[in-house]
């Protein structure tokens, strides 16, 4: 989207766009909805033949993509309805919103805010297209998904997978949003401090939860891979078995390595609670 947005005819900073679009569409499903952001920036830009060039090859390449090896299994288990689309759609801007303006009280008033910013009159057309871009690719992404997704629930749209990629095309017009909203009213310009305080004190919070959480999940699964190593249940197992959520990679035939390296030690199961977790974890009945 910077690449392309300029005036003028088209030159190498649009090829250099096409490049971009093309490694976008062959490493990302978020690829063709930022797609859609450009050509309607370019649209909105008049600027046609560079809006075909910016579109068009990486259309193409998401299309032979899909119809020679794509495959969504998640999608084919559910068929979201549009009362589901719309749930979902709603909820996901409820999440990215909320997430950066720091609390979902504040999620709904930063989407008017930007909204606000792309109806507003001193806005300038030049600054309202790449803001009715960037607003329209968020709203289409969370459109498309939620077309796809229905078998995870609504819930899922605020998944960080999505709240990243929504998030980092939002932040601008929120940011610009925060910068200009003084010129709506003299008191609103302690809005933007009061969310910057705000930000820093939930993200403290987040990150100490998140860590002790994280910690806790980790030292579980070492004790639970040490009582496994010193088990001799898991030569009943297969080895390619993973034996938890948290640490999916890790398999039983990697555990003699972890104890050499001296990652985890073995444990010999002792109780009937760490029996119980051991076959649990191997898919086995519990050791006698």
């Amino acid at each position: 989207m910077l690449l392309v947005d300029h005036d003028g005819p088209v030159d190498r900073r649009d090829g250099f766009g096409v490049l971009v679009s093309l490694i976008g569409v062959s490493s990302s499903g978020f690829g063709p909805f930022f797609g859609f952001g450009v050509g309607l920036l370019l649209v909105l830009r008049r600027r046609w033949l560079a809006a075909v060039i910016a579109v068009v090859p990486q259309a193409l390449a998401f299309v032979w993509w899909w119809l020679r090896w794509g495959a969504d299994p998640a999608a084919d288990r559910g068929s979201a309805n549009l009362r589901f689309v719309v749930d979902w759609t709603e909820h996901g801007l409820w999440a990215v919103f909320g997430s950066l303006s720091a609390t979902g009280l504040l999620a709904w008033p930063a989407i008017v805010l930007c909204v606000a910013m792309a109806a507003w009159p001193g806005t300038g057309a030049y600054r309202r297209a790449p803001i009715i871009a960037m607003l329209a690719t968020v709203l289409v992404m969370y459109i498309g998904i939620g077309t796809r997704r229905e078998v995870f629930g609504i819930f899922a749209s605020a998944w960080p997978r999505y709240q990243y990629m929504a998030a980092m095309i939002a932040a601008p017009v929120l940011a610009l949003g925060l910068d200009q909203i003084r010129r709506f009213a003299s008191w609103a310009r302690w809005i933007p401090r009061v969310v910057l305080l705000l930000a820093i004190a939930r993200n403290i919070v987040w990150l100490h939860d998140g860590a002790d959480s994280w910690s806790t999940a980790s030292t579980a699964d070492r004790r639970l891979f040490s009582l496994v190593a010193g088990s001799d249940q898991r030569f009943e197992a297969r080895a390619d078995r993973s034996m938890s959520e948290f640490s999916p990679d890790v398999l039983v035939i990697d555990l003699d390595t972890l104890v050499a390296d001296g990652s985890i030690e073995r444990v010999t199961p002792t109780t009937a609670e760490e029996r119980a977790a051991v076959a649990a974890a191997l898919g086995l009945s519990p050791a006698p």
